[in-house]
C-alpha cells in the first residue's frame, strides 16, 4: 500500500518500483482511454454511453439542483464540456467561450466556475496544489504556490516537483490516503 505522503515525499522511489510492473504505461494508456470507472469492466461496448450518461445526470440533476439553475440553461455545461474537449491546449480563453457559445462573458465565467467547484480542472489535497497536464506541462504556473506539483501523463519518473499521473491514480473505491498496488 502507498500512502500520499510518502508518494509525494518519495516519488522516485515510488516509480521505481512500480517501473517494474511489465507493461505500465501500456496500462496508462488504456486507462486515459477508458478510465477507471467500474462501468468499463462491466461493458466495454457500452463505455461511452455510459460516461454520457454520468455527465448528463451531473449536469441535469446534480448541478440543475444545486445551483438552482434553469433548465434551458443547463445545455450550455454540456457545451461548455465540448469546447474545452476539441480546442487545442492553451487556446482557450473566456471571451471565446462565451462568443462560440453565443452567451454573455459574466454567464461563461460564472459557468466555468461551478464546473471547477464540481472537481473539473486543478484540484489542492491536504495543501497541496496539482496543475495537470500533458507531458509537455511546465512549472510555470506554480513558481508563486508552495507544496506545488505538475502532474504529467506519458512519463515514467518524477523529477523536481513533477509527477507522473499514473502515480496519483487510485481506484474508485480506494480514499487518497492510500493506494494498493
Amino acid at each position: 500500500m502507498i500512502f500520499f505522503d510518502e508518494l509525494i515525499n518519495n516519488p522516485n522511489e515510488i516509480a521505481n518500483m512500480l517501473s517494474k510492473l511489465p507493461m505500465l504505461l501500456g496500462h496508462f494508456q488504456d486507462y486515459l482511454a477508458h478510465g477507471y470507472y467500474p462501468y468499463y469492466q462491466e461493458d466495454a461496448q457500452g463505455f461511452y454511453e455510459k460516461i454520457s450518461q454520468s455527465i448528463d445526470k451531473a449536469v441535469y440533476q446534480d448541478i440543475a439542483n444545486f445551483y438552482q439553475l434553469k433548465t434551458q440553461n443547463l445545455v450550455h455545461f454540456k457545451r461548455i464540456l465540448n469546447f474545452l474537449a476539441t480546442i487545442p491546449p492553451g487556446e482557450f480563453s473566456v471571451n471565446n467561450l462565451a462568443k462560440n457559445l453565443q452567451i454573455d462573458y459574466k454567464t461563461a465565467h460564472f459557468y466555468l466556475e461551478i464546473l471547477s467547484e464540481i472537481a473539473i480542472g486543478d484540484y489542492s489535497v491536504e495543501k497541496r496544489y496539482f496543475e495537470i497536464g500533458g507531458k509537455n506541462k511546465n512549472c510555470r504556473q506554480l513558481k508563486d504556490k508552495q507544496n506545488a506539483f505538475v502532474v504529467k501523463d506519458g512519463i515514467l519518473h518524477p523529477s523536481h516537483n513533477t509527477l507522473p499521473l499514473y502515480l496519483l491514480l487510485r481506484g474508485h473505491s480506494k480514499p487518497w490516503g492510500a493506494m494498493e498496488i
